[in-house]
C-alpha cells in the first residue's frame, strides 16, 4: 500500500487513482514511499511525475510543484515548459546533481550564468557539452567544467581553452589521477592526451611536463615529439620502460639506452624490474651496433635478460666475463667453448649441453661426466 501524508491510503496504480488536477498537485507536494509489505519491495521511492500524466504536466503550476518534489524529470514537462526560468531555476536549487539538463531549451545553454551555476551546482562539469560555442569558449566556466569533472570536460571545451596550457594542465593532472586511482575508470591514458589542444601538443616544453607526470603518455605523441630528445629524457626519468614508445632510430642511441637503464621501473623499490616478464632490456634494438659493442651495457642488458647475449658483439661475446654473467651462456662465442677451463668453470654452477662445446672436446671424459644427457 502507498501512504502519502494528508492524502491517506491509494492503490498501487497512482496514474488510475490520481486522476483529478488538484489531488496530482497535492501529491506533487509530498514524498511517496511504499511501505515495506508492498508489492515494488521495502524503501521503493515513488516518484510524483509517476502519479501523473503528461497532459496534465502542461498545468504549470502542478508542472512547477512537481519540479520542486522530482526536478530530476524535466524531459516530462512540454516544450514551452522546459524553457521556462522559474521551472529551471527551481530544478537547478532542489535537484542539481540528477536533474536530465539535456532537456532544457537551448536558449538556457547560451546564458553564460546559468551555465556556470549548473556546472558548480550539479558537479557535474560534462554538462558543458550542451552549452553554446561562446559558452564553451569561456574560461572561467571552462575551467569549473574541468574541475569538476575529473578533466574529462576538456574534450567539450573550445580548441582555444583546449590550447590553454594552465586549463590542459589541470585537466590532465586530475585525468592522471583518476586513470590510476580508479580501478574500473572507463578512461585510457589515450583519452588523456587526445583532447588537448595541438599547439600545446606541438610544445616540446609543455609536452616534457606531460611525460614527466605520466611517462605512458610518450606512446601517443606525434612522430616530432616521440623524437625530440628533451620529451625522451622527461620520460625516461620516470621510467626506463618508457624506452618502449620510442622510436627505433632513438633506440639505437646508446646514451638513451643507458639513461633508461639507470632509471629502472618505477613499481620495484631499487629501480630493478621484476614484475612480470617484460624487461627493459626487451626494448633495445637488437642492430644497435654501437650499444651492443658497449661492455658495461652488455652486462646490464644481459643481467636483465641473459639471451641478450647473442645481440652482443663478437668480442664481447668471446670475454669470458661477460659470457658468464649470462643465464644464457650457451650464446657465448665459439672460441670460449673450445676454451677446456671456461667449459668446466660454467659446468660448476650451471647444467650445460654437449652440443654447444667443440667438438674436439666432446670426447674429453671429465666434460663428458659434466655435461647434460638430455638433447639441447
Amino acid at each position: 500500500m502507498l501512504h502519502c501524508s494528508g492524502l491517506g491510503a491509494f492503490a498501487t496504480d497512482p496514474e488510475k487513482q490520481l486522476g483529478g488536477s488538484r489531488l496530482c498537485l497535492l501529491a506533487a507536494q509530498e514524498r511517496y514511499r511504499f511501505e515495506p509489505d508492498d508489492e515494488w519491495g521495502p524503501g521503493y521511492d515513488y516518484d510524483v511525475f509517476d502519479c501523473v500524466k503528461d497532459r496534465m504536466l502542461a498545468d504549470r503550476e502542478l508542472a512547477l510543484a512537481a519540479v520542486q518534489t522530482h526536478g530530476a524529470r524535466v524531459d516530462r514537462l512540454p516544450l514551452w515548459l522546459q524553457a521556462d526560468r522559474e521551472i529551471a531555476m527551481v530544478a537547478l536549487r532542489t535537484h542539481a546533481p540528477n536533474t536530465r539538463w539535456h532537456c532544457l531549451s537551448e536558449d538556457f545553454w547560451d546564458d553564460r550564468e546559468f551555465v556556470r551555476q549548473v556546472v558548480d551546482r550539479a558537479g557535474r562539469g560534462d554538462l558543458i557539452r550542451y552549452a553554446s560555442a561562446s559558452v564553451r569558449a569561456d574560461r572561467d566556466i571552462g575551467h569549473l567544467s574541468v574541475l569538476n569533472s575529473a578533466g574529462n570536460a576538456l574534450r567539450y571545451l573550445a580548441e582555444e581553452l583546449r590550447s590553454d596550457a594552465e586549463v590542459a594542465w589541470t585537466s590532465l593532472k586530475l585525468l592522471h589521477h583518476s586513470v590510476w586511482h580508479q580501478k574500473e575508470s572507463s578512461r585510457s591514458f589515450k583519452a588523456c592526451t587526445q583532447y588537448v589542444g595541438q599547439s600545446l601538443l606541438s610544445d616540446a616544453t609543455f609536452v616534457a611536463e606531460m611525460v614527466r607526470l605520466n611517462w605512458q603518455w610518450l606512446q601517443y605523441l606525434n612522430g616530432e615529439m616521440q623524437t625530440n630528445l628533451a620529451v625522451v629524457y622527461a620520460a625516461l626519468d620516470e621510467s626506463g620502460f618508457a624506452l618502449e614508445f620510442v622510436p627505433e632510430s632513438i633506440r639505437r642511441d646508446k646514451a638513451v639506452v643507458a639513461h633508461a637503464l639507470a632509471s629502472g621501473c618505477t613499481c620495484c623499490s631499487d629501480g630493478q624490474h621484476r614484475n612480470g616478464w617484460t624487461q627493459i632490456a626487451d626494448f633495445v634494438h637488437k642492430d644497435a651496433v654501437e650499444v651492443w659493442s658497449d661492455r658495461e651495457l652488455v652486462m646490464a642488458l644481459i643481467r636483465q635478460r641473459g639471451r641478450m647475449l647473442k645481440f652482443a658483439s663478437p668480442e664481447l661475446r668471446a670475454d669470458r666475463n661477460v659470457a658468464l654473467a649470462s643465464d644464457s651462456v650457451k650464446f657465448a662465442s665459439p672460441s670460449l667453448w673450445s676454451d677446456r677451463r671456461f667449459i668446466l668453470s660454467v659446468a660448476l654452477t650451471r647444467k650445460i649441453c654437449l652440443d654447444w662445446v667443440a667438438q674436439e672436446l666432446r670426447t674429453d671424459p671429465e666434460i663428458v661426466g659434466v655435461a647434460g644427457a638430455d638433447p639441447c
